[in-house]
């Protein structure tokens, strides 16, 4: 997987997933927001489950969503995350 993005402190990582999930939440038939699991203290999964899209000819579609997050805490008073993985997935 090629990367998309570089290091980030952790708050600016999650504020920036936050703001593009809400840009498209006027879309969902019910806005979400991500769950955030803490793995370990180097790894962090976000998920976002059962977004609904009702499409323009009725149809409803159902998208899973999975972000593996590494924790950099070398520096405790700035932790770092980056995507290290990750996956859009269609529900029926």
């Amino acid at each position: 997987m090629t990367l998309k993005h570089d290091w980030a402190s952790l708050q600016t990582y999650l504020n920036a997933h936050e703001r593009v999930l809400n840009t498209y939440s006027k879309y969902m038939d019910k806005p979400r927001i991500y769950q955030q699991t803490l793995i370990t203290a180097n790894y962090l999964l976000l998920e976002c489950t059962g977004i609904a899209f009702t499409t323009y000819a009725g149809s409803k579609v159902r998208v899973d969503i999975t972000k593996d997050v590494e924790i950099d805490d070398s520096n405790p008073k700035r932790l770092r995350a980056l995507t290290v993985g990750y996956s859009y997935n269609r529900r029926t």
